[in-house]
């Protein structure tokens, strides 16, 4: 598991080759891979360290997932909202985090109604308790999936959009003691 997390480490931070680096990567291309990468590397450690833990399977008697839960959890709910916040987008990214992580609290407390405190492997609420938690989970995946997959397009939406500027200017002229208004359009 270490061995895996210090090549993504050092894939990150490794730099291009002189032949690479020719043609620089726009600002919605960087967007988009601070998105997948900071998706795509808790998720992958928490699902190392889940599998690595697979001594009981599924059982109570278990170890400890929670780490690797909140890894899991946590590189959905968050990563893709870092492209979003490095672009400038800082209330998409927001609305992005918001929304997966009620979806994910939702599903867990579905999950806990229909369960309780003390329902174990083999209680007839186990099965639909976890199908419920699965499809909370599964919702929020597939929102981290089109938050990435729309952070380009998103991107290149808020520079057009941030060329085009109007602006109305009170005015003073001095010469003619006056006062009026300078409408501008910009674009």
């Amino acid at each position: 598991m270490r061995t895996v997390f210090a090549l993504l480490v050092v894939s990150l931070l490794a730099a291009p080759a002189p032949g690479q680096t020719a043609r620089p990567t726009s600002f919605e291309q960087k967007a988009y891979r601070l998105s997948l990468w900071g998706t795509l590397v808790p998720v992958a450690a928490g699902s190392i360290l889940w599998v690595t833990q697979a001594s009981h399977a599924w059982a109570s008697e278990g170890p400890d997932r929670t780490g690797a839960a909140l890894l899991v959890a946590g590189g959905l709910t968050l990563g893709p909202s870092f492209g979003y916040n490095a672009a400038g987008l800082h209330g998409r990214g927001l609305r992005g985090v918001g929304l997966r992580a009620g979806v994910t609290l939702l599903s867990l407390g579905t999950a806990f109604a229909i369960c309780g405190w003390n329902c174990s492997k083999g209680d007839a609420a186990y099965e639909v308790a976890w199908v419920a938690f699965a499809t909370g989970s599964g919702l929020s995946a597939v929102s981290a999936l089109y938050d990435i997959a729309r952070v380009r397009h998103n991107v290149r939406r808020h520079e057009a959009r941030s060329d085009a500027r109007v602006s109305l200017v009170p005015l003073y002229v001095p010469g003619e003691r006056a006062l009026g208004v300078r409408l501008a359009f910009a674009f």
